[in-house]
């Protein structure tokens, strides 16, 4: 569960555990945030660093192509060639 949710922190989930190809695993994610010991346990304790750093992942991944590309390098399931691929334009 934790990695699931390290994942989604990130702003990864997409990435790794994509829906279209592991719509079991996606299920399974989507029915364990459902429990009421996810709320208590996990949501409960969301610390407001990590809360932040989720939002500023996403605003740099919105704004910045090429932070958005970088962050993405590979990641099979973003179609890209692996370790030490690199984007044009990126150093």
């Amino acid at each position: 569960m934790v990695l699931f949710d390290r994942l989604q922190e990130a702003d990864w989930y997409a990435l790794f555990i994509n829906p279209d190809t592991f719509p079991r695993v996606d299920a399974y994610w989507n029915r364990l945030r459902e429990r009421p010991s996810f709320a208590a346990g996990v949501d409960a304790f969301r610390h407001p660093l990590v809360t932040q750093g989720k939002r500023d992942i996403q605003r740099s991944r919105k704004d910045n192509p090429a932070f958005d590309a970088r962050f993405s390098l590979g990641c099979p399931a973003a179609g890209r060639a692996g370790p030490g691929a690199r984007e044009p334009g990126l150093a």
